[in-house]
Parts: C-alpha cells; sequence; structure tokens
C-alpha cells in the first residue's frame, strides 16, 4: 500500500507489474515470486523489447545468463553491494549496477 503510487506510475509507463500475494514465515514476509518471474521472462522473451531485472537475489542468476545469450538484458539493479549475491554479480558482469551508487542520480528534489 506504500509503494502503491510507484506501482501505478511504472504500470502507466508501459512497465508490467506482477503481484502475488504474501505469507509471513517466522514472521518474515515471504512473497517468492521467483519461478513466475523466471518462467515467464524465458517463455515470453519475443514479447518484450529489453528487460530490468531488479534484484539482489543469485536465484536470479540463470535467468540473467539466458537473457544475455539472447541480447534482451538491459540491466540487472541491485539494492546494495554488500548484500548482493556473488553468482548474480558473477552472470551480470557489467549489466549490473547498485542503488547505492545511483542514489544521488534517483533522489527527488521538491522545489
Amino acid at each position: 500500500e506504500d509503494n502503491q503510487w510507484l506501482y501505478d506510475r511504472l504500470e502507466s509507463e508501459g512497465y508490467e507489474m506482477v503481484y502475488k500475494e504474501i505469507s509471513i514465515v517466522n514472521g518474515e514476509v515471504k512473497g517468492n515470486i521467483d519461478p513466475e518471474l523466471v518462467l515467464k521472462s524465458m517463455t515470453q522473451y519475443r514479447v518484450y523489447k529489453e528487460a530490468i531485472i531488479v534484484t539482489s537475489d543469485g536465484d536470479f542468476a540463470c535467468l540473467v545468463e539466458y537473457l544475455i545469450k539472447k541480447n534482451k538484458l538491459r540491466s540487472v539493479i541491485a539494492s546494495k553491494r554488500e548484500k548482493c549475491s556473488h553468482l548474480l554479480e558473477a552472470a551480470s558482469g557489467t549489466y549490473i549496477c547498485y542503488l547505492d551508487d545511483l542514489k544521488d542520480r534517483l533522489r527527488y528534489y521538491k522545489y
């Protein structure tokens, strides 16, 4: 709910948002969308021009490798360099960037 404005804006710009019910396991929120994102990205790669994957999760390394081979990967955006999976970094190569490196360029200023 807090980020609904962001989701609405992304959809208005043409991004497809995939929502998934979450569950709480041992006090931790789980939304396990990994298999869905990988399957949809791989089976529908002819439908989209480029993919931007926002994750720090090494489970997406195989998807990143696949998209690079298909010339479909635009970028991988990870949150923090120190929290990013080494598998994802290795698979992404020069395609990866980190939000903590981009925060000054992405910061919103109200004038």
